[in-house]
């Protein structure tokens, strides 16, 4: 009879051990990671995939109290967890995390109790969802892109049949002005044509503005060295800037020589670029600095124009680019100079990026495509 006991308690720890290699072989399985915390707080179990999704091996985790696992600052939500966790049989819980090099981890918890109602502990189930995160965002930037494209060619179209519809009258108005300072006499009190004349002036030159945005130019493109369309734009420029009292800084570099672009346009963009930046320094004497180099580990020639102006609010920064949005005072700005700059940089297959600080200044920076040039090697 003992012999026969025996067996049977033999023949039940087999079993008890097969049942136990096979739920440790499924749970090694699983692609989620498996944490199990007992009653008093320390982790006891730890599957393969919480390891890898953690970057932890077991032994580093098992038998360790799960609030030193993890960083001071989630420890007071895992305490709530826990607590709420030990009081509430089925309690259910999820969380985000997000780790020190940028990965996303969601992390399902689940209470377990006894038949009796003794809590027995915590199991913690994680996943690594840091490729669903990142492809979220970019479909999300993907969406905003086509959206503000979609609005800047409504934006453009509107423009555009606005600017043709004012440009006929206008120029009768202007044409008028001038014909009528020809019939008066010399000495006639001129000033009231004058202003009408002028302010007739600044309408033609919004009307430009708007066709100019609404307009896709192919352009003619040809390489070119960015240090002679930095010095030509200067060169339009330099005696308002002078008159200011701005004090101009070029930092070329011989490296960032040749881009292949339309030379006009790219020379619009430079030229409303210091004109913005000569208007944020105001009437006080500044400092402009203009500076050309290669983009490490990109073969994009950045080209960057930095003042020390008063600088822009976040709110005005999130809308910079925004066509018709201007913080200048009215009639001294059609809010069109940036929105028209990104568009020409982008159709260059470039980028521009503005990084500001209230007084402290801005800086705009416009990376357009490389161009190596050959050095002729004599025979």
């Amino acid at each position: 009879m003992l012999d026969d006991r025996n067996r049977r308690i033999r023949i039940a720890r087999e079993q008890a051990a097969g049942q136990r290699d096979r739920l440790r072989a499924i749970i090694d399985s699983m692609v989620e990671g498996v944490v199990f915390v007992n009653a008093d707080g320390n982790i006891s179990l730890c599957n393969e995939s919480a390891e890898r999704i953690w970057n932890v091996s077991a032994e580093e985790l098992v038998g360790k109290p799960l609030l030193d696992c993890h960083s001071p600052e989630v420890r007071p939500m895992l305490e709530n967890i826990l607590a709420q966790a030990k009081r509430t049989p089925g309690f259910a819980a999820g969380r985000t995390m997000v780790g020190s090099k940028g990965q996303c981890r969601l992390s399902n918890y689940s209470s377990v109790h006894g038949e009796d109602g003794r809590y027995l502990g915590l199991v913690m189930l994680s996943q690594d969802i840091s490729d669903r995160v990142a492809l979220e965002q970019e479909h999300r930037q993907l969406r905003e892109q086509l959206f503000q494209q979609e609005k800047m060619v409504l934006i453009g179209q509107i423009a555009a049949s606005v600017a043709h519809e004012l440009n006929t009258p206008l120029g009768t108005v202007l044409l008028r002005a001038q014909m009528i300072q020809h019939q008066l006499a010399d000495d006639a009190d001129l000033s009231d044509v004058k202003v009408l004349e002028g302010e007739a002036q600044r309408c033609r030159r919004i009307i430009d503005s708007l066709l100019g945005f609404s307009r896709r130019s192919e352009g003619v493109l040809a390489t070119t060295e960015v240090d002679s369309l930095i010095r030509e734009s200067l060169s339009l420029i330099e005696h308002d800037l002078v008159l200011k009292g701005i004090t101009v800084e070029t930092v070329y570099d011989t490296k960032a020589a040749a881009i292949r672009v339309d030379g006009n346009q790219i020379q619009q963009v430079i030229l409303n670029l210091i004109s913005n930046a000569s208007d944020a320094m105001g009437e006080r004497s500044g400092r402009l600095q203009i500076s050309t180099g290669l983009v490490p580990g990109q073969h994009m020639v950045e080209i960057r124009v930095s003042d020390n102006g008063s600088g822009m609010s976040q709110e005005v920064l999130a809308r910079a680019f925004d066509a018709f949005f201007t913080t200048k005072e009215r009639g001294k700005g059609t809010g069109l100079g940036l929105a028209i700059c990104r568009r020409i940089i982008e159709e260059h297959q470039g980028k521009i990026e503005i990084q500001t600080s209230p007084g402290h200044g801005t800086t705009v920076s416009v990376r357009l495509p490389h161009v190596p040039v050959e050095i002729p090697v004599d025979e």
